[in-house]
């Protein structure tokens, strides 16, 4: 069954104000709470409260569901799912200013998204992860899009193995992605009845963001400030 799904990007504040950020704080459970507080960059903590926050607010209003009521669990290689009898998946992530969560209501299929921030990186990684094809399709590329090319491929084998829900565990030189007119072309060493389906969307022009689902794909993101995100989960909340 085909299913709409949901993405949000969140755009993450240089400051919150101490009080505030003290009051989300108490909106997840003791053991979020101090693994947001180990960070020793408050960037990572609020990367990682507000993905956190950005999908409570979306089962809290989709489901009617208090934030208390609200908890997840993980599998054996770190993927949350909500704890809760709820027809339900999601998938975080987050890089720079920027934090994505891909929603995926009345329906338990995985899904998976990923976002990486553009900056200078080695090529030699590709060389070592990707798989052969991959590397040498990166680097037939101009050189000026070598390094974006690399964040899309990058972008589009996170998401995958976020959908898959076996993190670094499943080898990214196992299956492979070429970009051709536009076009996503995936191919995986492993037999499968069907492939997922890929997207990548356009949120900000220094960063890649990709998606991954069983099917029907969003076909835009939502992008939010984080103003409008406290106007309708926080002083409303309160």
């Amino acid at each position: 069954m085909m299913t709409k799904k949901f993405l949000y990007a969140l755009q993450i504040p240089e400051t919150i104000a101490q009080s505030e950020y003290e009051w989300l704080l108490q909106q997840v459970s003791a053991e979020k709470r101090e693994k947001v507080e180990r960070y020793r960059h408050i960037q990572d903590s609020y990367r990682s409260l507000l993905g956190e926050l950005l999908v409570r607010s979306f089962i809290s209003e989709h489901y009617q569901v208090d934030n208390r009521q609200i908890s997840f669990i993980y599998n054996q290689y770190g993927k949350p799912e909500l704890a809760l009898n709820l027809p339900f998946s999601f998938n975080l992530s987050h890089s720079g200013c920027w934090v994505v969560c891909l929603c995926s209501p009345h329906t338990a299929s995985p899904v998976g998204v990923d976002i990486e921030r553009i900056k200078n990186v080695n090529l030699d990684i590709a060389r070592r992860f990707f798989t052969n094809k991959e590397y040498e399709d990166l680097i037939s590329r101009h050189e000026s899009e070598r390094v974006p090319y690399f964040y899309t491929l990058w972008a589009l084998k996170e998401s995958y193995i976020k959908y898959t829900g076996k993190g670094l565990s499943e080898p990214l030189d196992s299956f492979s992605f070429r970009m051709s007119h536009n076009q996503i072309e995936f191919e995986s060493h492993k037999k499968m009845e069907e492939k997922p389906l890929f997207s990548l969307y356009n949120l900000d022009p220094n960063y890649k963001l990709a998606a991954c689902a069983e099917n029907a794909l969003p076909k835009y993101v939502v992008k939010v400030t984080y103003d409008e995100f406290k106007l309708r989960y926080i002083i409303e909340s309160r």
